[in-house]
Formats: structure tokens, sequence, C-alpha cells
């Protein structure tokens, strides 16, 4: 088995429930990490693995599309990286929005998901 880990992805986005949040945006944190079995016993070449680019495309474009609710982000990356990628047994994505609009807190809020693929 063989992990990436794509840690403390930095993005400006605008998701949330609230109308301004849609204006204002915020600053997101992203981590994802996957597991899975390389094409190869020994990873030399980039066919025989997942792309990291690629993966950091797929969470690029799903941070430029507002979504409501960070479970919906969340759980939706997972989704589209496992449909993407059919090596991939198991991911974990979490985003953290760094500066919620709630009176008085200060901290972030994060939201994580993880995936297994179903063993047949």
């Amino acid at each position: 088995m063989l992990s990436i880990h794509l840690k403390n992805l930095r993005f400006f986005a605008y998701h949330g429930l609230h109308p301004e949040e849609k204006v204002l945006g915020n600053n997101f944190l992203v981590n994802l990490h996957l597991h899975y079995q390389p094409a190869a016993e020994l990873v030399t070449d980039i066919n025989d693995t997942i792309n990291y680019e690629v993966l950091f495309s797929m969470v690029q474009a799903s941070m430029l599309t507002p979504t409501a609710l960070l479970e919906t982000l969340t759980m939706q990356l997972c989704y589209d990286v496992m449909e993407r990628f059919d090596e991939v047994d198991q991911i974990f994505v979490s985003v953290e929005k760094c500066n919620p609009p709630i009176v008085g807190y200060e901290g972030g809020v994060v939201v994580s998901f993880q995936l297994a693929r179903q063993q047949e």
C-alpha cells in the first residue's frame, strides 16, 4: 500500500451558507490523504503512480466552485477522486474554514470525510 498526502493547501474561496460569505470569502486549508496499490512493485515512472499534480488540480477546481456546506464540498471531493482513480482504496479529506463568521468565535471549523472502496 502506498500513500499520498497533500497537506495544508491554502485557498481563498467563497464557500458558506450565509450570503456575506459568498461576497467576502474566507481562507481555507485542505488536507487530502489517500492509500492505493501502485501499478508496479517499485514505482519508477509517473505512470505507475497517482500524479499528485492531478490531485491538486481536482482540489483546486472544487475550491473554485462556491458550495454552501463544507460537508458537501468535502464529501464530493472524496467521491470525485475515487471515481477518477480506480486504484485508490481509501481517501481522507479535511477542509478547514479558518475564520468562520460566528460572533465571538476564534479559531477554525474543520469538516472531514473518509471513504473506503467496497471490496467485492
